[in-house]
């Protein structure tokens, strides 16, 4: 990945997307926002215990920094589920500066329209960003362990080749999530791994009586069953619990943090 300053503002971005002409994608960190203990200071969540002024103000800060209009972005209710969204221009300022209601509930969004940015919030699961260059096709996923073993990256590249883009031309970027080294899990997690996915014991790694789970490897599995050449797909390979300096983490925090953001869109 990388590293972009912007006066206060730390940013993060992937090797391959920064070669796409007219693409802005933009991972944030915690660093340079207002919010206070335990969000300090670069909170972008507007579903936590956070004062909302202070995450709209965030907001602004990162929108300014990475150069993308914060009115123009769309945002959703993330509930760890598996619906995905097709969004356009008459969506753009959605859950931009205020959290949506729950008929916007979707972990996924798509769109082929220019100006318009999605934006999802982790605290350790992966957002997946997703393009296609030749149909002006983006897309964006909260791939969280229930989502990503019901194959919310499936069905995302299919809401995307619905707008014209075909998987064996995408690239896809992993962004930094919670690594196998930290993610913990126990036998009722390993059981309900997907049955039609060969091999598990290449995401578990035995931890005395509990297991370490490998989600960003899963997920890169998941955009390579979902038609994906494997030298398009690009893993930050940086664990959030490890880095709770640079990333806001649910686990390392025991649960009370901030969250920090993916982008992603195309300018007009």
């Amino acid at each position: 990945m990388n590293r972009h300053v912007s006066g206060d503002i730390v940013y993060l971005t992937l090797d391959r997307l920064d070669a796409v002409s007219g693409l802005v994608h933009a991972v944030s960190t915690r660093v340079g926002g207002v919010s206070r203990e335990p969000y300090d200071s670069l909170n972008l969540g507007l579903h936590v215990e956070d004062d909302a002024r202070a995450v709209c103000e965030n907001r602004r800060r990162f929108a300014a920094a990475v150069a993308f209009p914060l009115e123009a972005v769309v945002s959703t209710r993330q509930v760890h589920g598996t619906d995905v969204r097709v969004v356009g221009r008459l969506d753009r300022g959605h859950g931009a500066q205020a959290l949506p209601d729950e008929s916007w509930n979707c972990d996924a969004l798509v769109t082929s329209a220019r100006g318009v940015f999605l934006m999802g919030f982790s605290a350790d699961c992966p957002l997946i960003l997703l393009v296609d260059r030749a149909a002006s096709a983006v897309g964006l996923v909260h791939a969280g362990w229930r989502p990503a073993f019901s194959d919310i990256v499936g069905k995302t590249v299919s809401a995307m080749r619905k707008l014209g883009a075909e998987p064996e031309r995408m690239l896809a970027g992993i962004s930094p999530a919670i690594g196998p080294c930290c993610y913990e899990v126990d036998r009722d997690f390993r059981d309900a791994f997907p049955d039609d996915v060969d091999r598990r014991d290449r995401f578990f790694r035995p931890h005395g009586q509990k297991f370490l789970f490998d989600l960003p490897l899963f997920c890169h599995e998941m955009l390579r069953r979902s038609g994906l050449c494997e030298e398009y797909i690009e893993s930050a390979g940086t664990c959030t619990r490890c880095n709770e300096e640079l990333f806001f983490s649910h686990r390392a925090s025991g649960g009370r943090t901030g969250r920090f953001a993916v982008v992603i869109g195309w300018t007009e």
